[in-house]
């Protein structure tokens, strides 16, 4: 865990919304993750069905991390859909304004050329 927070306090270093967001979704995720993995991994049929997976577990906190985002719902993390214009526009104008309420800057977005 300690070496998360190390990761998101450099990634998000401007942004604490995201460091706490994060930081708070990956220690809901690994016990979540632990828990379900330690269920599954004595039963024979996940034991043939994890026998070429590299590691089980962090399949498991991935598969969380994608329902934790489904379920939170700030703007600041709110999913975009890459046909509809519109979503990405109202995400983008929601997640500027939880920011003006913060009293923050929003960070830069960059355009990347695909």
């Amino acid at each position: 865990m300690q070496a998360v927070k190390e990761d998101v306090a450099v990634t998000y270093a401007d942004r604490p919304k995201e460091q706490q967001y994060y930081i708070e979704m990956y220690d809901y995720c690994r016990k979540d993750a632990a828990k379900t993995y330690g269920k599954l991994k004595g039963n024979p049929a996940s034991k043939i069905l994890f026998k070429k997976a590299c590691k089980p577990y962090y399949t498991f906190v991935y598969l969380c991390q994608a329902e934790y985002h489904r379920k939170t719902t700030c703007p600041y993390f709110m999913w975009e859909g890459d046909e509809k214009t519109t979503a990405k526009q109202e995400c983008k104008s929601a997640k500027e304004q939880c920011y003006k309420i913060d009293g923050l800057t929003p960070p830069e977005e960059y355009e990347f050329d695909s």
